[in-house]
């Protein structure tokens, strides 16, 4: 008779032990997927945008001669935040991306949007500066309206 009760009592803790650790589990897992179906878990995933905001950023840095080590210093960083952004696996901040800029001197556009073909104007340019003000001012009114109109269209 002693031995079956502690054999029952060995059973119930057991028994008991093994479900509170599957209710824990359980729990974890509900918990894992309720952030999952919300979006609140990438794990560090990388977005497309950040890996090629990182790769311009690691780009002008390198053309500027810069180390990260020195780079994360004078924007105020550390060195493992600085690798994070250019491998795309965090975002940029606007205050962030102002000090970048402003270290590598280079535009914001040409951070966030990559280069850009560049138009030749100078035929366009010559040809407004021989207008009266009074029809520069029409051209110009023209031009901003279409400017406006290609924008929408983007």
């Amino acid at each position: 008779m002693f031995l079956s009760t502690i054999f029952r009592l060995a059973i119930f803790r057991i028994t008991n032990t093994t479900f509170y650790t599957f209710i824990n589990v359980f729990k974890s897992i509900l918990t894992l997927l309720k952030l999952i179906l919300k979006g609140g878990v990438e794990l560090q995933e990388k977005k497309e945008i950040n890996i090629e905001i990182g790769a311009r950023i690691k780009s002008g840095r390198e053309k500027a001669g810069l180390t990260q080590d020195r780079f994360s210093e004078l924007i105020g960083m550390g060195p493992k935040s600085v690798s994070a952004l250019e491998r795309g696996t965090v975002g940029i901040s606007l205050s962030t991306l102002k000090k970048i800029c402003k270290i590598l001197s280079v535009s914001s556009d040409a951070i966030l949007f990559g280069p850009t073909a560049k138009n030749d104007v100078s035929e366009l340019t010559a040809r407004l500066e021989r207008l009266t003000p009074e029809q520069f001012v029409i051209a110009k009114e023209i031009i901003y309206k279409l400017l406006e109109a290609f924008s929408l269209g983007n």
